[in-house]
């Protein structure tokens, strides 16, 4: 395991943040180009502006490596899924929800989902989800079953992930040191 800078994760959220709005794909280099020449400082204030607040659970180090999904969780009632369906593992999470235009998923996640499925290859290669390892998530519900990671960024993208088949991802992981 190579061990990856901080800088580098928020960089990937800025450009996976970014690249929500900007939805252009022949221009995707562009954006990418833009988020991988900032200044740290430029970085540590926009990932900040974008929600960066991991400082309340400790520090971290990262690396990139891929995850089953069957030991990962989501976030608790993700996207305004009823928690029953967040309760399991990711792909207890896509069994349990069963398919894209099931009436279980709310309009605005399908959507998203739908997003990601149909730039299924482009999204996981692209923008990696952001995986913390221990229960520093999930211990937000009681009733939530503990797993080796919890999906800290990329819950909707590890949903539609599962529901496409996959059971495993790269992505990155931060350990608390």
């Amino acid at each position: 395991m190579n061990s990856i800078p901080e800088i580098d994760v928020r960089k990937q959220v800025i450009l996976t943040n970014s690249y929500k709005d900007y939805l252009n794909p022949l221009d995707f280099s562009s954006l990418k180009n833009w988020v991988y020449s900032l200044g740290d400082d430029e970085v540590m204030k926009i990932s900040s502006d974008l929600g960066w607040n991991l400082e309340k659970y400790g520090n971290f180090e990262w690396t990139k490596e891929i995850v089953n999904l069957y030991h990962a969780g989501l976030w608790p009632g993700m996207k305004n899924l009823d928690p029953i369906y967040t309760k399991g593992s990711v792909m207890d999470s896509s069994n349990l929800v069963g398919f894209l235009d099931s009436k279980n998923i709310p309009s605005k996640l399908s959507e998203n989902i739908r997003g990601i499925s149909d730039s299924f290859n482009f999204t996981k290669f692209n923008f990696p989800p952001i995986f913390l390892e221990g229960q520093l998530i999930r211990e937000r519900d009681s009733s939530a079953e503990k797993f080796d990671y919890d999906v800290w960024d990329g819950n909707s993208r590890c949903l539609a992930y599962a529901l496409g088949g996959l059971s495993e991802i790269e992505g990155y992981i931060g350990r608390l040191v």
